[in-house]
């Protein structure tokens, strides 16, 4: 189900944004009350190791990160449905002129990783000449350009789930250190 504020030639897809603005504008706030209450102070103070800081610090970079990753990927959804607005109006004759793809009515394709891909399809079609056309370096080459940048964010995930466990596990040599301490004759008596 599409729904529809503005009507335009070409629909706007920022949805990916729309969401993650969401759950930030949750966590924000969660984050505001944690802060207001004073929870914020209370688990710096009381932590020794400072691993909820570094914690902390690492939530906002990826956090941030995030946010330009999301931007991104909602910019490329839009181009990509303008190229695809364009190119499926029948069998278009594409043409590269010098970086861009130009239809045959002279219209240019909208910048982003598809055209690049539809430009690099063309240039070698054209350097291969009757042959048959192999894509795969060309489709891999497109889902590295689309994929790479996104690797930190689950690289960022992954290590701060890491950090929360090592965190746990500090947490508890530290609460049974007490414990090492004890003489087993006084418990005894």
């Amino acid at each position: 189900m599409t729904i529809s504020l503005l009507e335009r030639e070409f629909p706007n897809d920022h949805l990916p944004l729309l969401r993650w603005l969401m759950f930030t504008g949750v966590c924000t706030f969660g984050f505001v009350l944690a802060w207001y209450y004073g929870l914020f102070h209370l688990m710096l103070a009381s932590d020794k190791t400072y691993i909820s800081a570094i914690i902390v610090v690492l939530y906002i970079a990826a956090t941030l990160h995030c946010c330009l990753r999301t931007a991104v990927i909602s910019r490329e959804t839009d181009s990509a449905q303008r190229v695809f607005a364009l190119v499926s109006n029948g069998p278009p004759d594409l043409r590269v002129v010098g970086m861009d793809v130009v239809t045959a009515d002279g219209t240019r394709l909208p910048a982003g990783q598809i055209t690049a891909h539809i430009r690099n399809l063309i240039l070698k079609a054209t350097l291969q000449g009757r042959h048959r056309l192999d894509q795969t370096l060309l489709l891999r080459g497109l889902a590295d350009a689309l994929r790479g940048p996104n690797q930190l964010g689950s690289f960022a995930s992954d290590a701060l789930m890491k950090l929360g466990l090592l965190g746990t596990i500090i947490g508890f040599i530290l609460m049974l250190s007490p414990i090492a301490g004890l003489d087993a004759l006084i418990v005894l008596r």
